[in-house]
């Protein structure tokens, strides 16, 4: 579901008695023939193998029947070190080299569980497949960026291309421990440990701070479930522990939080834990699997209490305490791949994700760990609990994250700026460096996408990276903007991807969806370093917006699906809200912020640089006394500034279900109508059509002199008063690109430069 990675390494080999596809190459070592004795890979001769690939102790751990013929070293068997590719070559399976003669050959490998084949195999196309005439079945490309080594593997198909990608990172001390201390609960609690009591001072300040901040600002739950154990055993027993208003303890206790799927639905409290059983203790097997072994977890990590969804949720908390909850939380356990009550956090049968240790012919020194960083998405995002709103609250306010996956476990805090951790990488013992040139949580994978969903954690309070330190965790006044120019447009970069990433999730209402985002936003500026924690006091929110940098947030458009016809299934609007609002529409938004060296170039998020264009536009929320002046009633309207282009839309005989966009002066447009409601209303299939008057207000507009081209993209507006006060509504979004004449660029361009050409209007 998102999916943006930046291939850094990778490795494939092919097991079992597939025949070598090519002839050695001249002044080629030779590998004599491997073979597994005790979990060690060895040469015939009963000698480890010290060059080519070595799977160090991966065969008895993983099942891994399949030899270790010849052949799978073919990769790496080169004397000569890969070179940074000058162009796009390594991504054209015509000048890879071969792999697998047959996808026999593929499956074989894979059925023989090497984890590598296993992930090429896993994007075939359903049976029969058709292979490319002269190739082989499989091909590799392996290239070199900076000190980065990757690996493309294709799958010469004759209608596509399908390829896999693997990621490699040096280990430390020339080789993986494949430590079974490294994984599974042992694991959870070196994570969890190491972020709550790290023994380095530079390392997980962000996280520290976020906690300190909470305990002084949040609200606090009304029930936890309380930790302790009992007799000669140490069993774990729980009680659930109430706490009236005022009557809070000082400090509050240390407590994390749970999710699993299925607890959305009703947060009221479980039938069998009333508030007459509150206090007394009982054991913790009583307790189903999961939630089990997240107190194991919570408990053994220091932290003595667990917040958890229909044992601990009052039925008055709705999402804006929740958000406090998760927020104020040690850390977050997620159980993504529990079906029932009775499944475990970590499911038996899963087969880790664990991926060889490989040392190269021109560098046997070296030892690379291999790994393949999109394996999140599998293991964790096909989860029904990613698509749950109040779950997206609890991850991107939680000053830490365990997920528990289906294959394997994750973690995810502040340090190294958000980079996710993986079990499969930990159990070779790496600690990677990260972005900020910190030694990195241990599994730590590289930040290759900051502006994804995965990633608002690394920027989301504000603390510096590197994390300035204090004598007291909390108390320093240093910032960063992560490279933009102010706290505003940093906060307009996070907030509206949160905006893209937040409206991809279904919600049950529009109450509800908006309840969600108006507890983050609320929890926000509570967690904000000092010196952005002021910031926000000058601040407004509503609707889903913060004034700061307002018209960026107001440049959404509406991303909808369609039929079969092609045409658009729009949603209809929320009355409620107002229409300059996102909250008006219960579907996806997304935003495109286009870059001023080509016409028609746009990123889909904010980045920090000189390539973006800055809006020509102004907005601001109406003052009470503009709202009274409106006329219209309304308790939210935004007040805008810019230049009005007047726009005609009408139906055309050949398009009869797409009305037709004309700005005057400049000619035709395309328009992505907001809602069935304007959309009809345009068409005539609504009273009210015959009067309406349109304008466009163009929020981003350039002139590309090199081509003569104006760009131009904005809010679509239908009049609704016209009188002094301009008010308008929002009908869509426009689109506009092509050679124009100077007067009407003069106009729509320039006219912060000349009030002559700026006009102030109110939206609804």
């Amino acid at each position: 579901m998102r999916s943006y990675l930046f291939f850094v390494a990778g490795f494939i080999a092919a097991i079992g008695d597939a025949t070598p596809v090519n002839q050695p190459e001249p002044g080629a070592v030779e590998f004599a023939p491997r073979k597994v004795v005790e979990g060690k890979c060895i040469t015939v001769d009963n000698t480890r193998a010290v060059d080519g690939i070595c799977y160090e102790n991966y065969e008895a751990r993983s099942g891994w029947v399949g030899n270790c013929d010849p052949d799978p070293y073919k990769i790496f068997k080169s004397p000569t070190e890969p070179s940074s590719p000058t162009s796009g070559y390594n991504l054209h399976p015509k000048f890879s080299k071969a792999h697998h003669q047959s996808i026999a050959s593929l499956k074989q490998a894979a059925e023989a569980k090497c984890p590598i084949c296993a992930a090429v195999a896993a994007v075939l196309p359903p049976e029969p497949i058709s292979l490319l005439p002269d190739r082989s079945a499989t091909g590799f490309h392996i290239s070199k960026d900076e000190n980065k080594f990757g690996i493309r593997i294709f799958v010469n198909l004759n209608n596509s291309t399908p390829s896999v990608v693997f990621n490699a990172v040096q280990v430390e001390g020339g080789r993986g421990n494949h430590d079974d201390e490294l994984e599974g609960l042992d694991l959870c609690h070196r994570w969890v440990s190491d972020c709550l009591r790290s023994e380095t001072p530079e390392h997980h300040t962000p996280c520290r701070n976020h906690r300190t901040r909470s305990q002084a600002a949040l609200r606090r739950p009304s029930r936890l479930v309380e930790l302790r154990r009992e007799g000669d055993d140490g069993q774990l027993s729980y009680t659930v522990r109430q706490y009236l208003p005022g009557q809070e303890p000082s400090p509050y206790p240390l407590y994390s939080t749970v999710s699993y799927p299925g607890w959305t639905g009703n947060l009221g409290v479980a039938r069998e834990f009333e508030p007459e059983n509150v206090g007394s203790w009982a054991s913790a097997s009583q307790l189903p699997a999961r939630l089990r072994q997240a107190a194991q977890i919570s408990f053994d990590a220091g932290v003595p209490c667990l917040w958890i969804p229909k044992l601990c949720a009052d039925h008055t908390e709705d999402p804006m305490t929740t958000a406090h909850v998760f927020a104020g939380g040690a850390f977050h356990i997620a159980a993504m791949a529990c079906a029932k009550p009775s499944d475990p956090l970590l499911p038996p049968s899963r087969e880790l994700s664990k991926m060889p240790i490989v040392r190269p012919q021109w560098a046997p020194q070296q030892a690379l760990a291999i790994y393949r960083s999109e394996g999140f998405e599998n293991s964790v995002t096909g989860s029904p609990l990613w698509d749950s709103a109040l779950f997206y609250q609890a991850t991107l306010l939680s000053p830490a994250t365990l997920y528990c996956g289906k294959d394997q476990l994750w973690w995810q805090c502040y340090h190294g700026r958000g980079a996710l951790c993986s079990e499969a990488l930990a159990v070779t013992g790496s600690h990677c460096r990260s972005i900020d040139n910190q030694e990195g949580v241990l599994g730590q994978l590289e930040l290759p996408k900051p502006y994804s969903r995965e990633y608002h954690k690394s920027y989301a309070n504000f603390d510096p990276q590197p994390s300035v330190s204090s004598s007291e965790a909390g108390l320093s006044n240093h910032a960063d903007f992560r490279g933009f120019e102010s706290p505003q447009k940093c906060l307009a970069a996070m907030w509206t991807q949160i905006i893209s990433a937040y409206t991809m999730i279904g919600t049950r209402t529009l109450e509800e969806r908006a309840a969600v985002i108006d507890g983050i936003a609320e929890c926000v500026p509570l967690l904000a370093t000092p010196w952005a924690a002021d910031l926000f006091g000058s601040l407004e929110y509503a609707h889903g917006c913060w004034s700061s940098d307002l018209v960026e947030q107001l440049a959404w458009h509406p991303v909808c699906d369609y039929d079969v016809e092609n045409r658009p299934t729009l949603p209809y609007r929320n009355h409620a809200t107002p229409t300059w609002s996102w909250l008006s529409l219960p579907g996806r938004v997304s935003f495109k912020f286009p870059i001023s060296t080509s016409p028609g170039t746009f990123s889909t998020c904010m980045r920090p640089g000189g390539i973006f264009l800055s809006p020509i536009a102004k907005a601001r929320f109406s003052t009470a006394e503009e709202r009274s002046a409106s006329g219209v009633g309304t308790t939210s309207s935004v007040r805008a500034t810019g230049s009005l282009v007047p726009a005609r839309v009408e139906v055309l005989a050949e398009e009869p279900d797409v009305p037709a966009l004309h700005l005057e002066g400049l000619g035709r447009g395309c328009v992505e109508w907001d809602c069935r409601d304007e959309l009809d209303r345009a068409l005539g299939r609504k009273e009210g059509k015959g009067g309406d008057t349109y304008c466009a207000w163009p929020i981003y507009a350039h002139h590309y002199k090199d081509r003569e081209v104006l760009g131009a993209r904005g809010v679509l507006l239908r009049r609704i008063q016209k009188d002094q006060c301009q008010v308008f509504v929002r009908c869509g979004w426009f689109e506009y690109q092509d050679q124009v004449k100077s007067r009407v660029l003069e106009k729509i361009v320039d006219f912060r430069q000349d009030e002559a050409y700026k006009e102030e209007f109110t939206i609804i």
